[in-house]
């Protein structure tokens, strides 16, 4: 296992509090995800290899400044 995927799965409850503030900012009205569905929304987008491509595609055009 990569130092990179470590350190995700360490930090998975950080990140699943940054995605359930996310959520909550841009839809103030509906309730907050829960684990569960932040967990299975993950799942849901590593298994889809097109939305694995825009991620990826997405993420190096932020990079890149574009």
């Amino acid at each position: 296992m990569t130092p990179l995927i470590q350190l995700l799965i360490q930090e998975s409850p950080a990140l699943i509090g940054f995605v359930q503030s996310l959520s909550k900012a841009s839809n103030p009205e509906d309730p907050a995800p829960t684990s569960e569905d932040i967990i299975r929304a993950f799942d849901m987008l590593f298994a889809n290899t097109l939305a694995k491509d825009r991620m990826l595609e997405n993420a190096l055009q932020a990079e890149l400044g574009q």
